[in-house]
């Protein structure tokens, strides 16, 4: 039985530190990122730096760097990709294309509307992202969540999305509603909360802008159940914006062009604190957010096939219906106007809807200033990007501070305590928390993890470790040792549910301490199915963090097959025999040694207990074999698990990338299962 590792496990590693991106501080560059349309809002491309101009506080700036992206148009079917067995934020790992975080709306859309939503997220994935993309996928209730590149991870997306379902209620406003009401004014009188309870019919006929209108006064109508009812939207809307925060934090230290896309009916337009921070937190992170309306034309022609972009609601020329369907989505059309981006509303075509928010992240300008003197870091200070040429517009971020602080207005009239946190995101460190929801690889800290499934659990669960490893080099302030942050997120596609693992591990430093790599592992119960694991190792002293995510599959317990293999260059010796000792890295000193253990699951049982043969091959990246071995039987243990010890010398093998391909045998059921797994071998150093 492969033992189970200490809270953390210390290995010393051939030294193969990992490069990581610097930048020059000597000098802060400023950079805007600039999308250029022409009045029928294509991208226009071909623009020269001299036909820019960038105003700090109405004042030109000079641009110092002039970058234009344009990217065509690369469908994912063209390339395939499988996740590999080790994520890495090793140089070449980071992200390729854009980031997009897809944020589709459960709080506010009925259940009836639940497949426009579904069919607005599959038209998205498959039509307007593309191989190199990052994609987070999440609910605004956080019952979903899933982050992956592309192509890689479409399928995993796709099943988020398909799994989307809106509210389940009685008419508009059903016992559920009434229910976390009542829960939210539990300091309400008795008679005002019977009263409530006996109106619920007159709930179901008040909308939320009629309940809104007698609330401010600009109708008439029973204030008590349009208070009720305003008071529910209130709620709805504070989780809804928390939600999209918790998008905005993930996107924040992606370099480069990224969007948050909201697939929601919509909500009103509150002057609310809810509302300034999230527009704040928007320009902070240097991402434009997009409504799409999900409730298309709902069987009106309003509109007609041009489908033009709002920038913003104008409701003096709108009556009846239209009047309506643009004020109950004021405040989702004004967020995504005050952010840099844009709404799309009264269409069905929500693949063509999409492919515009798309088109703006492949062709965009990259302007760098040096931010004006005079004001301190925490100072908001307004930016406008403007072009020379006539009929061009042009959308980019409206501000920023040197700090990421908010605008002096949005930090005065944001202090609310009464703030919805975002959903399943408990207290952390705000660029743990950030990192924690991200797509993209960060490599702060050299990084590398590996997820190992090994044997059922109890309660239909599966033992799974999760062991990372890192450069301890250069972290924390000096001393003798540096405390640093682990964490590790656990998200199960097809539940939503989630696992989640913080904590502090040691790093010695000086006489007797390990040189080179560090390893930690921690394990988690996972039931069967496809999980994503989100690892973090954050240094409190330097702020200096590392992060990756590995795709996961559990199958379920009755399945014959062998559990992870363990390859290691070290043999633990601790056990009453000899483990292969847990390892991450996948590359090995060519004239050292190799170990490899797993165990065979779900054999069938004779007489005689389970019967299981195994045998190998060693192939090299040509395709030549360079050792075999037969199937020979596999003793069980006195308690019948079954697990092998493969020990092999690579002396005098060459050195290059090799295929390690275990053959595994039933002989009770006749069942076969082999696994391949690779590793390279490096020079002595």
């Amino acid at each position: 039985m492969i033992p189970l590792p200490l809270p953390f496990l210390w290995l010393v590693l051939a030294p193969a530190p990992q490069a990581t991106p610097s930048f020059p501080t000597e000098v802060e560059v400023i950079t805007v990122d600039a999308v250029v349309v022409d009045k029928n809002d294509r991208p226009v491309t071909g623009l020269t730096r001299d036909e820019f101009r960038v105003l700090e506080d109405g004042k030109p700036r000079e641009i110092v760097s002039f970058e234009e992206y344009a990217r065509g148009e690369t469908p994912i079917e063209e390339e395939e990709a499988v996740p590999p067995p080790v994520a890495t934020n090793a140089r070449g790992t980071e992200l390729r294309g854009r980031a997009f975080a897809l944020l589709l709306d459960d709080v506010f859309t009925p259940l009836h509307g639940s497949e426009e939503v579904r069919r607005g997220a599959e038209a998205f994935l498959r039509s307007s992202v593309g191989p190199g993309d990052e994609v987070t996928i999440s609910t605004t209730s956080g019952n979903a969540y899933w982050s992956a590149g592309l192509p890689e991870g479409l399928e995993d997306l796709l099943a988020v999305a398909a799994r989307f379902k809106g509210r389940d209620t009685q008419g508009r406003y059903g016992t559920q509603e009434y229910g976390e009401f009542r829960t939210d004014l539990s300091g309400t009188d008795a008679a005002s909360i019977e009263r409530a309870r006996n109106s619920m019919f007159e709930m179901k006929r008040m909308t939320e802008l009629q309940a809104y209108e007698i609330v401010n006064g600009r109708r008439n109508g029973d204030r008590q159940i349009a208070f009720e009812i305003d008071h529910i939207r209130k709620q709805r809307m504070k989780i809804t914006l928390a939600a999209v925060r918790r998008q905005l934090d993930a996107l924040a230290t992606v370099r480069g062009r990224k969007s948050l896309i909201l697939m929601s009916p919509g909500f009103l337009r509150d002057d609310t604190p809810d509302i300034r921070e999230t527009a704040a937190a928007s320009r902070r992170a240097n991402t434009a957010l997009y409504f799409v309306d999900v409730r298309g034309l709902a069987g009106q022609n309003i509109f007609d096939a041009s489908q033009r972009v709002e920038g913003g609601p104008s409701f003096q020329a709108l009556t009846g219906e239209e009047a309506e369907r643009n004020l109950v989505t004021a405040g989702t059309q004004s967020l995504a106007q005050d952010t840099g981006g844009f709404s799309i509303r009264n269409v069905n075509d929500f693949a063509n809807a999409t492919a515009r928010i798309a088109a703006e992240s492949r062709s965009y300008y990259l302007l760098g200033i040096h931010p004006a003197e005079g004001k301190g870091p925490r100072d908001w200070r307004k930016l406008t990007v403007e072009v020379t040429r006539p009929g061009l517009t042009v959308r980019s971020r409206r501000g920023y501070s040197l700090r990421d602080a908010p605008p002096p207005e949005e930090d005065a009239k944001g202090k609310d305590k009464d703030k919805a946190p975002a959903p399943t995101r408990k207290a952390l460190d705000p660029a743990v928390a950030g990192a924690l929801d991200a797509a993209h690889a960060v490599s702060g800290i050299p990084l590398r993890a590996m997820a190992y499934v090994m044997e059922p659990a109890p309660q239909d669960m599966t033992r799974v470790l999760v062991a990372a490893e890192f450069d301890p080099r250069d972290l924390g302030r000096g001393g003798a040792s540096a405390k640093l942050g682990f964490s590790v997120n656990i998200t199960h596609r097809d539940t939503g549910r989630a696992f989640e693992s913080n904590e502090r591990v040691e790093v010695r430093r000086g006489d007797g301490a390990p040189e080179g790599w560090r390893s930690v592992a921690r394990e988690f119960m996972l039931p069967a199915g496809v999980a994503s694991a989100r690892v973090v190792v954050h240094d409190p002293a330097t702020g200096a963090l590392g992060a990756v995510t590995q795709r996961i599959e559990v199958p379920a317990a009755s399945v014959f097959r062998v559990s992870t293999p363990i390859l290691s260059d070290q043999v633990d010796p601790s056990g009453q025999k000899p483990q292969a000792a847990v390892a991450v890295h996948r590359e090995f000193v060519a004239s050292g040694q190799l170990f490899c253990q797993f165990e065979v699951l779900g054999a069938a049982r004779g007489p005689q207990g389970p019967r299981v043969s195994s045998g190998l091959l060693l192939r090299a990246a040509d395709g030549t074999i360079v050792r075999k071995g037969e199937l020979t039987p596999i003793a069980a243990d006195p308690d019948g698990r079954v697990v092998r010890l493969i020990g092999m010398g690579l002396e005098g093998m060459k050195e290059g990338s090799y295929d390690l391909v275990l053959d595994v045998r039933d002989e009770v059921s006749g069942q076969q299962v082999q696994r391949s797994e690779p590793f390279t071998l490096v020079p002595p150093s």
